[in-house]
């Protein structure tokens, strides 16, 4: 009888320990997929900041060209002022889709313990830490799911901004080179 004890404690415990070293793997894999979304997120914000620079650049340049006086006789019909005006919509569009991607996000939920502003909220480091201290190593993996998910929705939709915004300057561009063919054309 006292041999079956023995077989199933050592069962229990090899059984604990199983599910100990999964849920390790399981915290290691979530805070992986956490950090390539974050990677991901940067990724996109320089994306974004090129972009920006691109329309930056190009602001000065068409500003510059305004100015010319050739430029300035050339546009002389409605038709001109539209083309104009279409230009720089495009540009605006490009550049806002290109400062949303940079923007920071609120989070979705109230308390997530990887969000900034719930970090700030903390009075020291010491409370920050008994917040996580408090938790199990189940709850711990369960966050990290949670915010790898919920940075990769935030990457999603960055990365469909700047997507957007490439678009958007692609169209700009080639509105403007057609748009100064015909202006300088007619």
């Amino acid at each position: 009888m006292a041999k079956n004890n023995e077989t199933g404690k050592e069962n229990k415990e090899e059984k604990d320990k199983d599910n100990k070293e999964r849920l390790v793997r399981k915290i290691e894999y979530f805070e992986q997929a956490f950090e390539n979304a974050q990677n991901l997120a940067e990724f996109a914000d320089s994306k974004a900041n090129a972009l920006i620079t691109i329309h930056a650049v190009t602001v000065t340049i068409i500003s510059a060209a305004l100015f010319l006086e050739e430029i300035q006789t050339a546009i002389n019909t409605t038709c001109d002022y539209f083309i104009i005006f279409l230009i720089l919509i495009l540009l605006l569009a490009s550049a806002s889709c290109a400062i949303y991607v940079i923007k920071p996000r609120q989070a979705t939920d109230e308390k997530s313990l990887f969000y900034y502003m719930t970090i700030a909220d903390h009075t020291d480091t010491r409370d920050y830490y008994k917040s996580f201290d408090k938790l199990s190593d189940t709850q711990i993996a369960q966050a990290y799911a949670h915010q790898a998910f919920e940075v990769s929705k935030i990457v999603k939709k960055k990365m469909q901004y700047v997507s957007y915004s490439l678009y958007l300057l692609l169209g700009y561009l080639f509105s403007l080179i057609i748009g100064s063919l015909i202006i300088l054309s007619s």
